[in-house]
């Protein structure tokens, strides 16, 4: 059953490799009835407003378009996420169904930290059919190299990135995902970054862990975690906190 979600305006900033395909996407499931383009490059949201106009057409989609090549918009939103962990998290199931000859549809399990080789495989999370992935293993008799799935999702955007270029639908998907569930209030977890204060940290970090996500962003599965995932994560937020800071000194910010 189709849910459309009316009064709401979406504004998608970069028009890209990425950006297309996830306007695309959320246009596709008419998750609002405003979309505004926004990319500085002249010409680039205009002329991708005239494709969306088109398929609009197509779709029989009533839906008001805008295009803008200065970033310009205020949200005025009560809280900012990003969509963290959870396009990893869709490459950690892909990697799962793969290796262990299943279903897609019966795995479960979620990524935490940030991107690169500080994501990590949360296989506390990890379950196939709803069974403990240990459980199911112990059952079945099958192996899993735990090492060479966690590469795979560390590694495999960028052998994407050297081939064709770019990631594209994967991460438009998830972005998708996370979109639906909080406009239609759905309650559903996605391992978002979300700005967290961990403990030992000075500060709040937007890093990733599994998060409830509807109109009220929360909560998360922080304390059913192991204690080794818990400081896995904690190590992320402390790179991902170093960055930064060593991004406002580049900017005599610091």
């Amino acid at each position: 059953m189709e849910v459309f979600c009316m009064g709401v305006h979406i504004a998608v900033v970069g028009n890209g490799r990425i950006g297309r395909p996830t306007a695309y996407t959320i246009f596709n499931e008419r998750l609002a009835d405003e979309l505004s383009l926004v990319d500085v490059k002249p010409g680039q949201a205009w002329a991708f407003g005239e494709e969306l106009r088109h398929v609009a057409a197509s779709l029989r989609y009533d839906v008001e378009i805008h295009t803008y090549e200065e970033d310009g918009d205020v949200s005025g939103a009560d809280f900012v996420i990003s969509t963290g962990d959870h396009p990893d998290t869709l490459r950690f199931r892909t990697k799962l169904s793969l290796d262990l000859g299943v279903p897609i549809s019966k795995v479960e399990g979620f990524v935490g930290g940030e991107h690169g080789s500080a994501a990590h495989c949360l296989w506390s999370t990890v379950s196939i059919g709803g069974v403990p992935i240990d459980d199911y293993l112990g059952s079945t008799g099958k192996r899993l190299d735990r090492e060479g799935v966690t590469a795979y999702v560390r590694g495999v955007s960028k052998k994407v990135v050297d081939i064709i270029g770019g990631t594209e639908v994967g991460p438009a998907s998830g972005f998708r995902d996370i979109v639906r569930s909080i406009l239609q209030d759905r309650g559903e977890t996605y391992s978002i970054a979300d700005s967290l204060r961990l403990p030992t940290m000075d500060e709040a970090v937007n890093v990733s862990v599994p998060t409830r996500v509807d109109a009220r962003i929360g909560p998360n599965i922080w304390s059913s975690l192991t204690e080794g995932e818990r400081q896995n994560i904690i190590s992320a937020a402390r790179a991902i906190q170093a960055n930064y800071r060593a991004g406002l000194q580049a900017v005599g910010k610091e």
